[in-house]
């Protein structure tokens, strides 16, 4: 009961926020759209902000559950991007408020999973550890955050789809290859002999 009742607020939210801007919505106007009381509200969310913060974590969370299996920078873009193409109004009146820095945080909490999955899938086959890969990944996941945002600020654009079209052709196989020289240069140095005294004092 308390997930659904949570499921609303978050829906009734969405449909305020789709409709007039973050500090035009009241918990009045919430409540009173999905049927509840003040206080059924209060129960479960401190205040609007933990409502935000609730609703962007949970469409993470659910980004990482539908797609498992990422194997392409196109594929990693279009499903971070999904949840602000489907509330495109109430997302861009959640960036114009005081609540952007929480949209930039959700693009990286979203990303890492998605992101982690496809370094895994290239990694395949290859003796790397999972350091490499964690490092790698979150590197990834703060470029695909930073595309992510500038996607936002030009308005969502189509253009912009194009261009991660092109970036993905760029990028096709640069993973691989990171991995690849990581496993190379880690077994150089499992090999490597020791400097000579000399060399080591000096």
């Amino acid at each position: 009961m308390s997930k659904f009742t949570e499921q609303a607020i978050i829906a009734a939210f969405l449909d305020e926020l789709a409709e007039k801007p973050f500090d035009k919505i009241t918990v009045t106007g919430i409540v009173k759209r999905c049927g509840i009381n003040r206080n059924t509200f209060y129960y479960h969310y401190q205040d609007m902000f933990a409502l935000v913060d609730d609703m962007l974590k949970r469409a993470a969370a659910e980004l990482s559950m539908t797609n498992p299996r990422m194997h392409d920078w196109q594929q990693a873009f279009a499903a971070l991007t999904s949840f602000a193409r489907a509330h495109k109004s109430a997302f861009y009146h959640l960036y114009n408020s005081s609540n952007n820095t929480r949209i930039e945080a959700y693009f990286h909490y979203a990303a890492e999973p998605i992101v982690e999955s496809y370094v895994r899938h290239e990694a395949a086959g290859l003796e790397v550890s999972n350091q490499v890969i964690i490092d790698l990944s979150n590197l990834l996941a703060l470029t695909l955050q930073s595309l992510t945002v500038q996607w936002l600020i030009d308005g969502m654009s189509n253009e912009f789809d194009d261009y991660i079209a092109r970036i993905a052709r760029i990028l096709d196989g640069t993973v691989r290859l990171a991995l690849e020289k990581s496993t190379r240069e880690g077994a150089a140095s499992a090999g490597a002999l020791p400097a000579p005294p000399s060399a080591r004092t000096q």
